[in-house]
């Protein structure tokens, strides 16, 4: 298996060069960034054999793709790899529009693998809270309550998050994705939204959001300017369980710490795994699509005002 990541921006760097290394080889990975800068800083600190400018001359030696660049160009890279016939697996945020991306999409063989980086889902303990939700454990009423925020931090190399002519938001387009991922994981598709920020003619850095759900509903709140609890609670059934959002490892269920064992599944190899066809991806693309569509619904439907978040 060959691999081709496309971007080499801070999650590459972080993230999937590292994780590509140890599951793959140096040998079978290929690097596409066409900042002169930042691919010689990259092949240096990786030790990468291959890099190239144009992701364009790698496609046709490479068994799959991570697409890894700014979600502006999400689409039209995601177009170039389907007419490739490569598997795919696409970071978050998907697209600036998920109508463009629903309309590429319908092009892909039913053969290739397409999936999304909402890594999240490979936190133990969400593995865990998900499944007591469908086995019932937390009722029919589930009520899920998440507040994510701090002054942002993320070492970005194209700043694409605070630039408008490239994104259709702020907050809730780069740092909500994981938790609203997270909500429609776990409950399904809303059908009623109610939605707050604090755009003033820029980019969001505060949002409310209220979802209702066939079997409960979920209050979130996002900020990139505060400092927040960053939790997760999940209540329902006589039952309450408290996570923290940054730590897959454990989480407090009725008063009582739980330690998570992890199943050993990565995004990776779960990726090259489905590839292979011995397990099934763990967010598929219309998941990933779902999430951009709740999305463009709260920003059509957004009320403007200063957002408190709750206690």
């Amino acid at each position: 298996m060959k691999l081709l990541i496309i971007g080499g921006g801070a999650i590459a760097d972080c993230n999937h060069i590292p994780a590509a290394k140890k599951i793959l080889g140096v040998e079978n990975l290929v690097l596409a960034e066409p900042n002169e800068i930042q691919a010689k800083k990259l092949k240096e600190k990786h030790g990468l054999l291959k890099v190239v400018s144009d992701y364009h001359t790698a496609l046709n030696e490479v068994d799959a793709c991570i697409i890894c660049t700014p979600p502006h160009v999400h689409n039209a890279i995601i177009k170039d790899c389907i007419a490739s016939n490569k598997h795919i697996l696409c970071e978050k945020p998907l697209s600036p529009s998920s109508k463009e991306t629903a309309t590429i999409l319908k092009s892909a063989s039913k053969d290739l693998v397409i999936g999304m980086c909402h890594s999240y889902r490979f936190f133990a303990n969400r593995k865990d809270i998900h499944q007591k939700i469908k086995d019932g454990f937390f009722g029919d009423d589930v009520k899920i309550t998440i507040h994510e925020g701090m002054p942002s931090g993320w070492p970005t190399v194209s700043g694409y998050c605070f630039r408008k002519e490239m994104v259709p938001g702020g907050v809730l387009y780069d740092n909500g994705i994981h938790t609203m991922d997270f909500a429609l994981w776990c409950l399904g598709k809303p059908t009623k939204i109610d939605y707050s920020d604090d755009i003033a003619g820029g980019l969001e850095s505060n949002a409310r959001m209220h979802l209702t759900f066939n079997k409960g509903n979920a209050s979130l709140y996002f900020s990139r300017t505060l400092e927040l609890s960053n939790t997760i609670v999940v209540e329902g059934n006589g039952h309450k369980a408290v996570l923290e959002v940054y730590d897959g490892s454990k989480y407090i269920l009725d008063g009582v710490q739980i330690q998570c064992t992890s199943d050993g599944v990565t995004q990776l190899s779960n990726f090259l795994n489905a590839i292979e066809g011995k397990e099934q991806i763990m967010c598929p693309v219309e998941e990933g699509l779902s999430v951009i569509k709740l999305l463009e619904q709260c920003y059509a439907q957004r009320k403007l005002q200063i957002i408190k978040p709750e206690p």
